[in-house]
Parts: structure tokens; sequence; C-alpha cells
């Protein structure tokens, strides 16, 4: 079993002197208007004062006491409300959830938006379909006549369909084929990601497929239903040009929602915060929350893992060290403080100034050279890595070559299955491993029931010790830590939903617990410029060489 260590950071009382001093003091004119009050409440003989909101009406001894009524209220009209109240709204209904809780009402609005864009497509794809039935369907429904014979006659009779019309059928039946597989191909696919805001291309697609539904279902009811075609060869040429106008927006969708993004039009600047890591990725055509997802896309695919406990770790001299990013950790072991009447300071510290001034300049040179201290204290790190490196890979290879196919022993032997066989040598390099595994601070992310495990898989596939490791000294993000969902949310002072453009900025921050927590992203996206490309006419006279040869030379 493993056992970690805490790294967090410890906070000395020293750091939160002084915050409870932090209060609003009031001026000396606050004092002097406070001390006049009693002189100007004999002067206000009528005045009805209240509560701080209350409103104050000075009462005047005169007939026109209308005009002169004064009101002081922290409200605008008589409709409004108060911070207090307005407190309480926001604490009953709130507007906004936790960033690091589940979205419930953005998961609500997805599954109806994929709703509605299904029923939608389920109309439009039969709409063409029911137009062709329809007068088929319409001659076996029989109505009874006004006499009172009860004379049965058909609503709608139709003609025909002769080689023409067939021709057009078959070509329907297939056009609809090809309609529904584009249909699955292209939007029956998975959601990468919830958008904060509304995806205005889908949606123009999708209000294109209903105006388009609508506008063929009413030229049907006036030019067809209601003046009884009998020519069913027209009516199926009709049909026929509706799924053709459904293909079209098929295709229009491909180019709108799949395509136009291709192009490199953009780069993307990617900066990691804490660690300070950064890539560089090309985006197409994009709206700022689709970037986004690209971006973080990019981000669990091409970045290294995160790992907050090598942001901290013990030094040669015992002091804390941050190897990635920010500045000197090392400290001065003593602290001086001034007298509080100004005195020297050495009367403070009961020592002569002359040693005090000196403690003083040796904190200064101490803290000038803190960089030297940061790089011996990372060299020495690295140093550590690397032994550790070599006894795990030598302890490895050892490991490995004491297992064997049973088919390749000659003696007599007892087989095993490649779990076995992996708790049977993983003794003889658990302790290198382990050793390796806490100079790199890695022991949250491989437990031992996981490396067994990934040791049994590597031996079932006879693989070699270099790959079997090759997980403990790479960066990646491992399977069993592979997250299946993440929390991100977008800041940005354009809105989210518009297009890329130059000079946009924006960042990612995420919610998600793990190592990722507290993660952010900060994007710059930079235009890609315009190439002014010409061509120069190769010179063969260039291509003619002299040697100078001297007395000197060695040729």
């Amino acid at each position: 079993m493993y056992h970690r260590r805490s790294n967090g950071v410890r906070f000395s009382s020293e750091g939160w002197e002084g915050i409870g001093d932090l209060r609003h003091r009031s001026p000396p004119a606050a004092a002097a208007t406070k001390a006049a009050r009693p002189n100007r409440r004999r002067r206000e003989g009528g005045r009805v004062r209240g509560s701080p909101g209350a409103v104050r009406i000075s009462v005047d001894q005169d007939d026109r006491w209308a005009d002169n009524t004064t009101a002081i209220t922290g409200n605008t009209s008589e409709h409004s409300y108060t911070c207090e109240e307005v407190r309480g709204l926001a604490r009953r209904f709130p507007l906004a959830d936790d960033p690091s809780k589940p979205v419930v009402p953005m998961r609500c609005a997805r599954y109806l938006w994929v709703g509605t864009a299904f029923i939608i497509c389920s109309v439009a794809f039969v709409s063409p379909l029911a137009m062709v039935l329809l007068p088929k369907l319409a001659t076996l429904l029989p109505t009874a006549s006004n006499n009172s014979n009860m004379n049965y006659n058909y609503l709608w009779t139709t003609s025909a369909c002769s080689v023409s019309c067939e021709g057009q059928l078959l070509s329907f039946c297939f056009k609809l084929l090809f309609l529904l597989i584009g249909m699955w191909a292209v939007f029956a696919r998975r959601a990468v990601a919830d958008l904060p805001r509304l995806f205005v291309a889908r949606a123009a697609v999708l209000a294109l497929v209903v105006f388009l539904t609508f506008a063929y279902w009413l030229f049907y009811a006036v030019r067809i239903v209601q003046r009884r075609e009998p020519d069913y060869s027209a009516i199926v040429s009709f049909a026929l040009s509706a799924v053709d106008s459904l293909l079209f927006v098929h295709y229009l969708a491909v180019v709108l929602l799949e395509l136009r993004h291709l192009r490199p039009e953009y780069k993307i600047v990617i900066v990691r915060s804490p660690d300070g890591h950064s890539q560089t990725i090309t985006v197409g055509f994009l709206s700022i929350q689709r970037a986004a997802v690209d971006v973080l896309r990019t981000y669990y695919k091409d970045f290294p893992v995160y790992n907050p406990f090598l942001d901290k770790i013990p030094g040669a001299n015992g002091n804390r060290m941050k190897l990635k990013g920010g500045g000197s950790q090392v400290s001065a072991s003593f602290k001086l403080y001034n007298n509080i009447d100004g005195g020297p300071i050495g009367d403070a510290m009961g020592m002569p100034e002359v040693n005090a001034q000196a403690l003083m300049m040796a904190a200064a040179r101490r803290r000038d050279t803190g960089h030297n201290e940061r790089f011996y204290d990372e060299l020495e790190w690295e140093r550590r890595v690397r032994k550790r490196r070599c006894r795990l890979i030598s302890a490895a290879d050892e490991a490995f070559s004491l297992v064997r196919r049973s088919h390749e022993e000659k003696g007599p032997c007892v087989p095993m299955d490649s779990h076995e066989a992996a708790q049977a040598v993983f003794p003889g390099l658990a302790r290198s491993l382990r050793k390796f595994l806490r100079v790199t601070r890695q022991q949250p992310r491989h437990t031992a029931e996981h490396v067994v495990s990934h040791l049994a898989q590597y031996l079932r596939f006879d693989m070699s010790p270099r790959s079997f490791l090759e997980r403990f000294f790479s960066p990646s993000e491992t399977l069993e830590a592979s997250p299946l969902q993440t929390k991100w949310s977008i800041i940005c002072p354009q809105l989210v939903s518009g297009a890329l453009q130059h000079g946009t900025v924006f960042q990612l921050r995420c919610h998600a617990p793990g190592t990722d927590s507290g993660v952010q992203l900060l994007c710059s996206v930079v235009r890609l410029p315009f190439f002014n490309l010409t061509e120069e006419v190769f010179d063969p006279k260039s291509d003619k060489f002299t040697l100078r040869l001297s007395s000197e030379t060695s040729v």
C-alpha cells in the first residue's frame, strides 16, 4: 500500500496580520458632521425620521406643503426592490449554478434541442413519401353522397402511372435512400460538448428545413389537394422536387458545418496556468465556443498531464522549491522588526546597530543569490530522477527475464496466466518503481492494482521492458485516469456565439475534480497572414563556380 504525504502549503498566522484592522473608518469630516447633528435636529423641527431606507417628509407651517415635500429613498420607482430583497430572490431563484456542479438546465436544453431536431428532420424526410402515397390512399376512402340511395364515389381519382412515372418513382426511392444515409452519417453522432450559446449555423439549417417543408406542404395543399390533381406523374414530379430540395439542404449543411472550417485561417496560442506550458493550433472559420471545443480537444490530446504535486518538492537545503513557474520560494531564516517608536533596529532586538545592519546585508545577499539555490536544487532533483530511472530500467529488465512462455520451457513447469505471472515478478521491481514514482510525484496516478494489470497486459502480448515503463516515463494520461466527462467554463468579452476575429482572447477554466482542477487556459487568436508569393527567374550563370588556389591551400 502506498502512503502519500501531503505537500500542501502551510499558512502562518503572520500572513493574515492586519486583516482584522481593515475596516471602513470615518474621516474627520464625518465625525464633525455627526457632532453637528443635534443642532441640525433642533433646526429641523417637524421632520419625521425612520430607518435609513425610509421616506423622510419635511412638514412646514405652510399651505403649500405639497410643493415642498421631500422624499429620499434608495429606490428608483415605486415598484423597485431593496438590495436585501434582490439577494433573497437570487438565493431563492438562482440564475447560474456553481461552475463546479453539473448544469442540469443545459443538459435538458440539449435533450430538448436534439428531440426537436429529430422531429423536424423526420417530418421533412417523411413528407415527400406522404405526398406520393396520399393520392393512392385517398382512393380507398369512400364517402356517402347526399342522396338517399347511398351511392359511393371516390374523393380523389388519379391516372395510371406510365413508364416515365415509374422511372421517377425509382429515382425518388434511391434519392430518399441517399438522403437517409447522408443524414445518418452527418447528424447521427455523439455530441462533443454542451455549448453555452446557440449554434447559429446549425439553427439556420434547421430553420431552412422547417421553411422548406412548410412551403412544399402549403403548395401541395393548395395546388394538388384542393384541385384534386388527376395526373399522378405531376404529383410524383412535385414530390421528387421536394426530395431534391432536401438533398441540396443536406449539401448546404455539410458545407457549413463540416467543410467551411477545414481550411486554416487563424492560429490560437494556448498557454496553461500554472505551469506555463504553451502550444499553438490552427483553426478555420469558427465561432468562439466551437474554437474553445477544439482547444479542449487539443489539450486532452497533445498537452502533457499537469502534475500539481511537482509544483513544490523538497530542495537540497530542506526548503520548498517550486519547479513549475513562479518565483523563488527560498525565504530568509530570520526576520527583523523595527521599533514602534522609530528608533534604531538594534534597540528593538537587543543587539548593537552594527550587528543588525550586518544581518540585514546578509539577508539581502541571500535574497540576491536565491536563483543559485534554485539552480542547484533543480540540478539535484534531475540527478535523482535520472538515477531512479536507471535503477528502474535495470529492475524491469531483470523481472522480464524471469518470465518465459510455457511452450519454450523444456523441463517440468507449473503454467501460470499473465496476471499470476505479473503478481509473481512485481515484487522484484516494486521497490525501484515506488522510489521513482515518489521522486517524480506520480503516486496518485499509479496504484499497485493498476501497475499489476498493466504488467499483465504487456506480458500477455510479449512486449519489451522499455515499452512497459513508457507509461511511467511519459507525461501522458493513463487509461484508468482518462475522464469520460469534464466541466469547463469559458470567459470572453465578446459573445461566444460570434465568429473568431484577429485579437480575440478568451479563457477556459476547469472545474472538474482531479489533477486538472483549477487549470486555466488562456487562448489568443491571431489571423494567418496573406502570402504574396512571387517567382524569381533562375539564372543559369549562378551555377558556375571557380576555385581560388594559392600556395598555402591544401587543394
